[in-house]
């Protein structure tokens, strides 16, 4: 058998090896980015943080032309096999749905006790992402949907870098600003802002 068969029969059986599937929290992975729909005066931002430490944080922002009408901060963790979605609204109390469906594409949570809703769900097109609530409110079946479109976050493109102190012949300290983490001081209206010092080295040096 010739060294080029050999090898020809080797990259079938590791091509034929099946994948790991993903696991955990990166099952919904495609969740994360920025997030926008709109309608009349009223607008709705979803942002959420890529999976790390087996979580994703999400916040929400509602507005409207007379401003902030509500906002939410979401956290999903895992539990066991299956998704955990914390919600912290505002105006309301916090709340705990389960994941009960799991996709390359969509996910939905349940929590048969809350009062309205008692599912949430959400599912990504492409560049599209639908998230919708529904149950009974009332004796009433009611659903309400968000169709969301990706857009660029804003954070990421507004800073440049600033010169700081006095030039130096190997080329001065360089100070830049670094976008805000998603945190719940988004919701406050601010946001803390980080600055790293660049000097000679190239390294930063945080004051």
């Amino acid at each position: 058998m010739g060294t080029a068969t050999v090898a020809a029969i080797a990259a079938l059986l590791i091509a034929a090896q099946p994948t790991p599937s993903v696991k955990g929290i990166d099952r919904v992975a495609w969740l994360q980015g920025c997030w926008e729909t709109a309608s009349g005066d009223r607008s709705v931002e979803e942002q959420w943080m890529a999976p790390r430490g087996g979580s994703m944080l999400g916040v929400s922002r509602t507005v409207r032309a007379n401003g902030l009408a509500a906002y939410e901060l979401i956290v999903l963790r895992e539990r066991g096999d299956r998704l955990l979605y914390h919600a912290h609204p505002s105006g309301q109390p916090a709340a705990i749905f389960m994941s009960t469906v799991v996709g390359r594409d969509t996910v939905i949570f349940e929590n048969l006790e809350h009062d309205f809703p008692q599912r949430i769900g959400y599912q990504r097109k492409g560049a599209m992402l639908l998230a919708w609530i529904e149950g009974l409110e009332n004796g009433r079946a009611r659903r309400i949907e968000f169709p969301y479109r990706h857009v660029a976050c804003a954070d990421a493109v507004r800073t440049q870098p600033v010169r700081a102190g006095r030039p130096r012949s190997s080329g001065g300290p360089e100070v830049f600003q670094i976008p805000c983490s998603l945190s719940p001081a988004l919701l406050a209206g601010g946001c803390v802002r980080v600055h790293w010092a660049l000097g000679a080295t190239g390294r930063p040096a945080i004051p």
